[in-house]
C-alpha cells in the first residue's frame, strides 16, 4: 500500500524499494542492482547498442576484405602493365568463378584479360587507376 507524503504543499510518493526473493541457503553473492538512471540505461541500451555496432562493422569490414581479395588487382592498373599475362589471366579466372552464378555467368574471363591487355597497352607512365578512364573520354 503506498503511502503519500505531504512535502510543502505537494504530495509525493516515496521510492519504491526493489523486492529481492530471500534466498535460504546460497553460496554464491546477489548481484546488486543498478539504482541511478544512467547507470541503467548505460547497461540496458547503450552498451547493448555499442556490441551491435560493434559486430556489424566487423561483419561489413571483413566481408570488404573478402571482396578486396577479388577485385584488388584491377585497382593496380600499374601493377598490371608489368605482371605476366599468366599473372593476369589466373585473377580474371578466379573472379570470372566468384561471379558466376547457378548457370549464369555476369563476365566472360578470357574477354576481361583481353580487355585489361589492351588497356594496359594503352596506358602511359603515370597513369592511376582512375586517370586510366580518361582513355575512354579522349576515344
Amino acid at each position: 500500500m503506498a503511502v503519500s507524503v505531504y512535502v510543502c504543499g505537494t504530495a509525493q510518493r516515496p521510492l519504491h524499494r526493489v523486492r529481492l526473493q530471500k534466498r535460504q541457503f546460497d553460496y554464491v553473492n546477489q548481484d546488486e542492482h543498478i539504482i541511478e538512471a544512467q547507470e541503467k540505461y548505460k547497461m540496458e541500451f547503450f552498451y547493448h547498442l555499442v556490441d551491435t555496432a560493434i559486430n556489424s562493422l566487423e561483419q561489413r569490414l571483413s566481408q570488404l576484405q573478402h571482396h578486396n581479395s577479388y577485385f584488388c588487382f584491377l585497382c593496380h592498373i600499374q601493377e598490371l602493365k608489368v605482371a605476366s599475362s599468366s599473372v593476369i589471366l589466373a585473377n580474371c579466372k578466379d573472379l570470372g568463378t566468384i561471379l558466376t552464378g547457378e548457370e549464369s555467368s555476369d563476365i566472360n574471363s578470357l574477354e576481361l584479360f583481353e580487355e585489361i591487355s589492351v588497356v594496359c597497352s594503352l596506358l602511359e607512365k603515370g597513369f592511376t587507376t582512375f586517370g586510366s578512364f580518361e582513355i575512354d573520354k579522349k576515344k
